[in-house]
């Protein structure tokens, strides 16, 4: 027999905790690369079965993991609940509001029941007596306020009956309704410009209509709303409680600043562009087409005559109509290859002498409304809103949004009811913002220039400036006896677009400070990325490093939802960030020739090996499909979320310069294309393009998310993000982010947790055993063993 020493038993107590360790670490990597797998390869059912069936050993991480997939699991089950009370709910608010008479509510209700239904059960609800009875009424509602020419009304019936349509299986219903719409919209357009005091009273009645249709449950709602406003510093909204303004005669004139210009050169350039150039290709004479519907219109049109007494004459817009009508029948005989600058020359030139014979519109008019019908033409047959001619009065803010280069006070304002200059909101950090102005101040002067009938885009141009210079703006704000004046420096105002988890307060140069863990126990940051512009790069970095300095980073989510995209240059520098070789993105043209290709950087792949889950939902577009689109195509993501916009398309600038007059046309001549996935030869087109139904970013993960869920996680998101005032006592406690988590609000997060967390733990030490391993109890002296 032999005595055993406690140095014997110490070693035999640490392998045998060695070999656990490392059984339990097998074990919960092996299930890390199931749960991930299943997320990656977007098998739902296998990633829901995956997460719950996490080994139980593992100590407080495995247990907090399970912990929320059965906090999750009793949110997904509250709201599927939910979800199938909203349905039967908006199916009987469809029927009782159709009953009752009320066709807008009638029509919301349809609409919440079609987000709620999948596709198929959508076409089926379509073939329901309820909704033929709704189609039908809003036709006739349709039809009534166009023979009373309430034109609001028209486009409300229009815009509400296409977006049931859309998508559904009832194509050729869409198709008349969308241009149906196009018109609609085209004649508010035309009242804005030219009949704004038509405008004022279609509005007032609609006003009307839509208080009178308010409930006692709509007007808490909205009393709710105005006190999280006061609160959060969120855009406000007009109170319909107030008496509707009167209208204010100084804005008639309007159009005439917009179109200060124009020349006749600027629009042939433009279109030459337009047609020559455009990817789909489309030439000359779709163009001309649209260029002349659009002034026919106009002419059909009778609140126009508001501005353009020629038109009230029937003699002279009957001959003007017919110069229109023979410049259009001639455009249509001609072959779609032989229209061309020539014949557009031709046309125009008729155009500009019978009107000068007959309605004699300002000819500055006349060219825009030309050029606007003819661009309208691509956007709509070629689904491109984004090519466009951009006239002279519209130019320097271009330039400014493009370049990101804007030198203010840090301010974003609209027109009130009353069309005075209020204040949105004063962005954080900003001189605006220091200087302690409030949404819903009113600016009343700027240098002592009153505000009065200004256009939004006067008040822009003379609140910006050079960097330094002070400008003084009057302001009135409400419980204030007098205006007060404000002195301002402008400065250079930087756009932030890289947001954490909490916002912890503001730093000495009132810029917001984040605490950027999400799950501080893992080691989870999440970063909510707004925008890419030239900053975005920086700032993210920044972050990583601030979470590093904190404690180790082990995963991350990327929340891309709401993102519109921004600089392609900052969006493959996100991208290169994950993935150490190969192609980022490329761009084709109109012939599908590659015409650019960005590669990426291996010394540039600093978060190569770094876990991510992207969120992306309906507004997340163009450079943020870029990288969500390569991160998943080379299965560096899991992404999480909705289908994204599908805005894939690339604008060449070109400038027109006439004499000391300039203006700009944009173009799409390219398409960006996605790096090929695995076993692919050919990446994805992440435009919407016409019949296309490939496009956009599918998730791996799909999580939609009903109206109410969006509203709620808006409104809760807007109050865990805001302040209190400095100095102020708050009316409550500030809301806490952790009860997104806590109640569910956000189910789309809640999945991209689930996915970033099971990966996580992956490395995680199984703290019960290491703590064994790391401090076992030695054996006392006068132990024996056989």
């Amino acid at each position: 027999m032999t005595q055993a020493t406690p140095r014997r038993l110490l070693l035999a107590l640490l392998w045998t905790s060695a070999l656990v360790v490392s059984a339990l670490r097998a074990d919960i990597a092996a299930w890390s690369d199931q749960a991930w797998d299943a997320a990656r390869r977007g098998d739902v059912a296998a990633f829901e079965a995956a997460i719950r069936a996490c080994p139980d050993e593992g100590g407080d991480p495995v247990r907090s993991f399970r912990s929320a997939v059965d906090l999750r699991a009793r949110n997904q089950a509250e709201a599927a609940r939910a979800r199938a009370e909203a349905i039967e709910k908006h199916r009987a608010d469809l029927v009782r509001e159709l009953d009752g008479g009320d066709i807008t509510r009638a029509l919301v209700a349809a609409a919440n029941l079609k987000f709620l239904l999948d596709l198929p059960a959508w076409n089926r609800e379509m073939d329901t007596d309820a909704f033929r009875r709704l189609e039908a009424r809003a036709e006739e509602v349709r039809l009534k306020a166009e023979k009373e020419t309430d034109w609001l009304l028209a486009q409300e019936m229009l815009y509400r009956l296409r977006s049931l349509h859309e998508d559904s299986s009832r194509r050729e219903r869409f198709e008349a309704l969308d241009d149906m719409l196009d018109a609609s919209g085209r004649r508010v357009t035309f009242l804005a410009e030219f009949a704004p005091r038509r405008l004022h009273e279609l509005r007032k009645l609609q006003n009307e209509r839509f208080k009178a249709s308010q409930t006692e449950e709509d007007r808490q709602k909205a009393r709710a709303r105005a006190a999280r406003v006061r609160r959060s510093g969120e855009e406000a909204e007009d109170d319909l409680d107030e008496p509707f303004p009167e209208y204010n005669p100084a804005v008639a004139d309007d159009w005439k600043e917009q179109f200060a210009g124009i020349t006749a050169y600027m629009l042939r350039e433009g279109l030459r562009k337009a047609a020559t150039e455009h990817i789909e290709n489309g030439g000359w004479k779709p163009l001309l087409q649209g260029g002349l519907s659009a002034l026919t219109l106009l002419a059909q049109t009778p609140e126009c005559r508001e501005t353009f007494g020629g038109l009230g004459d029937d003699v002279k817009r009957t001959a003007w109509l017919a110069a229109l009508t023979a410049a259009r029948d001639r455009v249509d005989a001609v072959p779609d290859e032989a229209a061309n600058a020539v014949l557009y020359r031709e046309i125009m030139s008729g155009l500009l002498q019978a009107n000068h014979v007959t309605i004699d519109m300002p000819e500055t008019a006349l060219l825009h409304e030309f050029g606007e019908g003819a661009t309208n033409v691509i956007a709509r047959r070629f689904e491109d809103p984004y090519s466009e001619i951009i006239w002279p009065e519209r130019l320097r803010r271009f330039r400014q949004q493009v370049e990101g280069n804007f030198v203010g006070v840090g301010i974003l304002i609209r027109h009130d009811e009353k069309r005075e200059i209020m204040i949105i909101n004063p962005l954080e950090g900003s001189p605006a913002a220091r200087a302690g102005l409030k949404p819903g101040d009113r600016i009343v002067a700027v240098n002592g220039q009153s505000t009065t009938g200004w256009s939004l885009n006067r008040a822009v141009d003379l609140i910006t400036g050079p960097a330094g210079e002070v400008v003084t703006l009057t302001v009135r704000r409400e419980g204030d006896e007098k205006p007060f004046e404000m002195p301002l420096t402008r400065e250079s105002i930087k756009m932030r677009s890289v947001v954490g988890w909490r916002k912890t307060g503001l730093d000495d140069r009132g810029m917001p400070t984040w605490d950027w863990y999400v799950d501080p126990s893992l080691g989870i940051g999440m970063v909510r990325l707004t925008s890419f512009n030239e900053d975005s790069y920086d700032d993210f970095m920044e972050a990583i490093e601030a979470m590093r300095r904190q404690r180790s980073l082990q995963g991350l989510v990327l929340d891309l939802r709401g993102n519109p995209g921004g600089l392609l240059t900052s969006a493959t520098d996100f991208c290169n960030l994950w993935i150490p070789r190969g192609e980022l993105v490329s761009t084709e043209n109109r012939d599908g020739e590659t015409t650019s290709s960005r590669k990426a950087e291996a010394n540039r792949a600093a978060l190569q090996d770094l876990p991510v889950v992207v969120l992306v939902n309906q507004s997340s577009a163009s450079a943020a499909e870029i990288l969500s689109g390569c991160l998943q195509a080379y299965d560096k993501a899991v992404v999480v979320g909705d289908r994204s916009f599908g805005k894939g398309s690339v604008q060449e600038v070109s400038p027109i310069r006439d004499r000391d007059r300039e203006a700009a046309v944009k173009v799409t001549t390219q398409h960006y294309v996605l790096p090929p996935e695995a076993g692919k030869t050919k990446g994805r087109l992440v435009h919407k393009t016409p019949g296309s139904s490939d496009w956009g970013v599918m998730p791996d993960l799909q999580v939609r998310m009903t109206p109410e869920q969006l509203e709620k996680l808006a409104e809760l998101r807007s109050l865990v993000d805001t302040l209190p005032e400095s100095g102020a006592k708050p009316a409550e406690p500030r809301r806490d982010p952790d009860e997104i988590l806590a109640t569910g609000a956000d189910p789309q997060l809640d999945t991209a947790l689930a996915a970033i967390r099971a990966r996580v733990l992956r490395s995680t030490k199984p703290t019960a055993v290491a703590e064994a391993v790391a401090a076992p109890k030695p054996a006392s002296s006068g132990t024996q063993t056989p």
